[in-house]
């Protein structure tokens, strides 16, 4: 973008996703391109970037900064608030919150509290821990069960803390053996323990 809306840059209310965070941040600087003479058209489809409209000015706060300003997050609960000084892309204004960077591999939550419990194994199951938090991890099993519960976090099995049966607790890539259970959450493994 030519002149100032070059160096803006946009931030939306908090969402449940990254996806979700910079679509909100897409459509606050979209509402505010809509609001400028100079670029309606071209966000509505209407002209090419560069055209200019004749006899459009350029809208400008107080500041001196396009109109519209930039969204910043206001807590951690979501909602933003309006901001007459945009930041801006040359470093000029500090960033709040962390950078952004390579996406980590998204791992499946821990679920909050005890959800009722329904064993679905009769004989011992067995698997591979693929992940191991500290309190909660993940284990791969080694055969596929039919149940409606293997469809959520990928087919993987929870395995919680309270669940081991030994007194040091276990390590990614270890085999285990284990019942299988189902909640709302998706697959549990409980009396878990190493295999022999």
């Amino acid at each position: 973008m030519p002149g100032e809306w070059g160096s803006l840059a946009w931030a939306g209310e908090l969402g449940q996703s990254q996806k979700a965070a910079e679509e909100n941040a897409a459509m606050h600087a979209v509402a505010a391109l809509q609001s400028d003479p100079t670029y309606a058209a071209m966000v509505t489809g209407g002209q090419q970037p560069g055209a200019k409209q004749p006899g459009a000015k350029k809208a400008k706060t107080s500041g001196g900064a396009p109109s519209g300003g930039i969204i910043r997050p206001v807590g951690f609960g979501g909602g933003g608030e309006l901001s007459g000084t945009p930041a801006k892309a040359n470093g000029t204004a500090k960033a709040k919150g962390k950078a952004k960077g390579k996406a980590k591999a998204k791992v499946p939550r821990e679920p909050v509290g005890d959800l009722p419990r329904e064993r679905i194994s009769e004989a011992p199951m067995t698997g591979t821990l693929s992940n191991w938090c500290g309190k909660f991890g993940w284990i791969d099993m080694s055969e596929k069960v039919a149940h409606q519960a293997a469809s959520k976090n990928k087919g993987k099995v929870y395995l919680s803390l309270k669940d081991w049966e030994q007194p040091t607790p276990p390590t990614k890539g270890a085999s285990v053996m284990f019942y299988l259970y189902a909640d709302d959450a998706g697959l549990g493994a409980e009396s878990c323990q190493p295999t022999a």
